[in-house]
């Protein structure tokens, strides 16, 4: 029989505890699920920190009409375009043709200048960002150019004293979401490129609001500069080898995902050694992340644009497209003309799609035919008759200029007389023309509709906006973030600049807070909040500094008002939250009796709370519940068993259903009961400990916690916590039931549980929970399987366990804990090939079970418990290999 091993995730503790306005559910720094609770703060003062005028742009557009509104925003897109540009502005001007719109204007005008001040300080002013002189490292000396997204300066990068370009996205142009996005991708896009015609960075940043790339000073015009002035090498050879090595250097982005989408003459840059670099990657698609573009988008020049990216079918985008729009290049490049000569756009792209692009030799009959025919299958309509990659395209153009034989061939006799009957079809389908002409009549109504509607739509979004400025004024000062962002499935990075600036913004209003003693309760509740972003951001270390120095603002303010009874709860929620970072730091003994502080002040506050005309009582015992909760998790982690399962019972003994959650029939898609979800997550941590004890009493809680996942999961069906937690739920289930001896039901769990988490899997990527519950799921399904008589599926099983645990390993080599569990589990899997007659595999197996054991032995420094497992690992090979 192989030995069972228990699911790896520990009890789970609650999350850092928060006073705020709604219930969410989030994930813990290391990737465990938990779920979050929060309680109402009924002081209304301080959301936003004092000496922060408050304004709300939004009531600008009171008792404006919906035309008004639409000019109103008209005018501040001027604002704002000019303010980036670098120009001063008078709103008394900008208004003086509609004086109704001067006081509105003014209004949203300050609320960006408020934004901006709560940004980079209250000391700056909005003009000041316009042209800066210094970003961190690089002195800017000159504008010398303007893209898409955002303007080019020549700088000098002081620390080495080199030349290079700047290319920095104006503060006000973050507040369009995807233009930073573009912006930030643009950087990313191009650093993670490596080829010698691509323009690299060599530094990305930030700095009071500006986002900023540095790259090198190519010295020299763009290619359309040189078509325009008509200064273009006229060497065919050279501009075919040159547009040949932008054919390898798109191919190197394709091979890391990576697709221009915008392509053409002034994105290609000539440096004085006529060396023909790419650059701005501002509009570019990563094949696995193609969020920037929604179907339907229409992104690029529209004269260098394939028939699939001018449609707007985002979805057919990909390296052919980047083909075409270099093809087109070239072409524009050998004959100074681009390819539509001359037809406005939306009939360029009605051309593009009707007939092939018309032949390079007509004019200039010199250039070889073979160019030709490699130009039109690059620029063929249909996307699968051009070559499948760059560097197929790069090679042929190499061979047109070696006078070697091309892959491309030129349209056959059949080929053209099916281009010729799709030009005259009128003798054919006579009868189906009038259908076509109601057709398109019929669209051309729904064009119409369309375009109401997305006008619309339009002026929708552009008031929105400005009744939106407040919320992003209000969610810069950092004004419940933590809850803003629980939602998002991985800690992106984007995640964490958000935070840190938020935390950034909080540090100075404690610097001035520390100084006025009126400030204390604010000041207390900043410096929690700091820790809880800390914790969000794991950062356990600086989370406990952040809650010690918010314990020691909270105890004053108790000492000198015993009666404030909301106090006290804040106080006792952050003496929790500050346990939880130093357990999550290993210091077990001072943050058990950092929990056992919380516990007996929560219960004083409830004694005190006797009314309870505010709910404070009922809110009380629920955080006391987390607290048991929490160190019950801690107990159970020293392997303290019987005291652990005395702190879970006292914590489901302590959850208060709300009233409201009593009476409702259905939770609230994304805010399910939060006294249910508290008493489900208690009884997992339960059962967890009871698994070995008393298995049967561990299947009542874990029966009862799955049946409360299962329900909310179908209520909330888009909530992957939820569908995570319900997962867990079941795999723990699984494990009572194999310890109860009821194989078959176990394996029906742990196969559900698995089948759930494989589906969950993409969604956590960025951690190794899902990983670890997939192992032990994986490993306790060869364990039923084994019992049952079913041995070869039992070592598929484990294998599959073994398989995930290695990965784990490699990604955490230095991690003895998870280098053990990769060598129990070869154990088991040796054992089970033993079993089956897989003797040599078994060999095998177990030797690099014993080879891994002896890295646990050295990690750990020759512990107790890794030399006597290694001895029963070494065991184990002994009486396999003497078979």
């Amino acid at each position: 029989m192989i030995e069972s091993i228990p699911p790896k995730s520990s009890p789970r503790s609650s999350s850092s505890q928060s006073l705020g306005d709604e219930p969410t559910r989030s994930r813990s720094p290391n990737g465990e699920s938990v779920a979050a609770q929060s309680i109402d703060s009924s002081r209304p003062e301080s959301r936003i920190p004092p000496g922060s005028a408050s304004v709300h742009p939004g009531d600008a557009l009171d008792g404006l009409n919906e035309d008004q509104q639409h000019r109103l925003s008209l005018l501040l897109e001027q604002y704002l375009s000019a303010i980036e540009s670098g120009k001063s502005v008078d709103t008394r001007t900008m208004a003086a043709d509609d004086p109704a719109l001067l006081a509105p204007l003014q209004r949203c005008v300050d609320g960006l200048k408020h934004l901006q001040q709560c940004l980079v300080g209250t000391d700056s002013h909005l003009s000041d960002l316009a042209a800066p002189s210094h970003l961190d490292d690089f002195r800017l000396i000159r504008p010398i150019g303007r893209g898409g997204m955002g303007i080019v300066y020549e700088a000098l990068q002081e620390s080495l004293n080199r030349v290079v370009a700047v290319k920095l996205l104006p503060w006000t142009s973050t507040l369009d979401e995807k233009r930073l996005r573009r912006f930030q991708n643009e950087a990313e896009a191009a650093g993670q490129l490596q080829h010698p015609n691509i323009v690299p960075v060599y530094a990305v940043g930030c700095q009071r609001g500006i986002h900023y790339y540095a790259m090198p000073l190519i010295d020299g015009p763009s290619v359309e500069e040189r078509i325009g002035d008509r200064s273009i090498n006229p060497d065919w050879r050279w501009n075919v080898s040159a547009v040949a090595d932008i054919a390898d250097a798109l191919q190197s982005a394709h091979q890391c995902g990576v697709v221009h989408r915008d392509v053409k003459p002034s994105n290609l840059i000539i440096d004085s050694r006529q060396k023909l670099w790419i650059t701005d990657f501002g509009l570019a698609q990563y094949a696995t992340n193609p969020s920037l573009t929604q179907t339907g988008d229409i992104v690029g020049t529209a004269k260098y644009m394939s028939p699939e990216q001018a449609c707007g079918m985002t979805a057919l985008v990909d390296g052919r497209s980047d083909i075409f729009s270099l093809a087109a290049t070239l072409y524009e490049m050998l004959t100074g003309e681009d390819i539509h000569q001359g037809i406005s756009p939306t009939s360029r792209w009605t051309a593009t799609d009707a007939k092939p692009i018309d032949s390079v030799r007509r004019r200039r009959p010199e250039l070889p035919r073979d160019l030709d025919t490699v130009l039109q299958k690059a620029m063929s309509v249909q996307r699968d008759q051009r070559y499948d990659t760059a560097g197929d395209f790069a090679d042929d153009l190499r061979r047109v200029v070696a006078g070697q034989p091309t892959n491309a061939r030129p349209p056959s006799v059949g080929d053209k007389m099916i281009r010729v009957a799709s030009r005259h079809r009128r003798a054919f389908v006579g009868s189906i023309a009038a259908a076509c002409l109601i057709f398109i009549a019929m669209a051309a109504g729904i064009a119409i509709i369309t375009t109401q509607k997305q006008i619309a739509e339009d002026h929708r979004r552009r008031s929105n906006r400005f009744e939106n400025l407040s919320r992003i004024a209000v969610d810069s000062l950092g004004t419940q973030m933590a809850d803003m962002l629980a939602d998002v499935p991985e800690a992106s990075g984007a995640r964490r600049r958000l935070l840190d600036q938020t935390i950034n913004y909080y540090r100075r209003f404690v610097a001035e807070a520390q100084r006025d003693s009126l400030r204390q309760s604010d000041l207390a509740e900043t410096q929690a909040k700091i820790g809880r972003f800390q914790m969000e951001l794991g950062r356990p270390e600086l989370a406990a500094e952040d809650f010690r120095h918010a314990c020691d603002t909270y105890t004053a303010l108790v000492r000198q008002d015993p009666a404030d009874l909301r106090t006290r709860l804040q106080w006792t929620v952050c003496q929790n939250n500050l346990a939880e970072s130093l357990a999550q730091l290993g210091h077990t003994a001072q943050a058990a009796r950092c929990f056992t502080d919380a516990i007996e002040n929560q219960q004083s506050l409830i004694e005190s709370a006797v009314a309870d005309t505010d709910g404070l009582q009922r809110t009380a015992r629920r955080h006391q519940a987390r607290t048991w909760n929490n160190l019950g998790c801690l107990l159970a982690r020293q392997n303290r068993i019987t005291e652990a399962r005395r702190a879970f019972q006292m914590a489901i003994d302590g959850v208060v259903d709300d009233p409201e959650s009593l009476t409702a029939s259905t939770p609230k898609s994304g805010s399910p009961s939060t006294a249910a979800d508290l008493r489900a997550s208690i009884r997992c941590n339960l059962g967890r400990v009871l698994l070995e004890t008393d298995p049967a009493l561990a299947h009542t809680h874990l029966a009862a916690a799955t049946s409360h996942y299962a329900d909310q999961s179908k209520a909330n069906p888009g909530d992957r916590n939820l569908a995570y937690q319900h997962a867990v739920a079941l795999g723990m289930l699984g494990s009572a039931c194999s310890r109860a001896e009821r194989p078959v039901d176990a394996y029906r769990h742990f196969v559900r549980a698995r089948t759930m988490l494989q589906t969950l899997a993409p969604h956590f990527a960025d951690t190794d929970s899902d990983d670890r519950e997939l192992v032990a799921c994986w490993n306790q399904s060869g364990v039923v399987l084994q019992e049952i008589g079913r041995d070869t599926e039992a070592a598929d099983a484990v294998r599959q366990a073994v398989q995930i645990q290695t990965e784990l390993a490699k990604r955490s080599p230095d991690d003895p804990a998870t280098q053990h569990e990769l060598a129990r589990l070869l154990v088991n899997l040796g054992l089970i090939q033993a079993k089956i007659g897989q003797t040599r595999a078994a060999r095998t197996t177990l030797t690099r079970a014993v080879d891994t054991q002896n890295d646990v032995v050295r990690l750990t420094g020759s512990s107790e418990d890794s030399q006597a497992d290694l001895v029963r690992f070494r065991r184990s090979l002994q009486e396999v290999a003497s078979r």
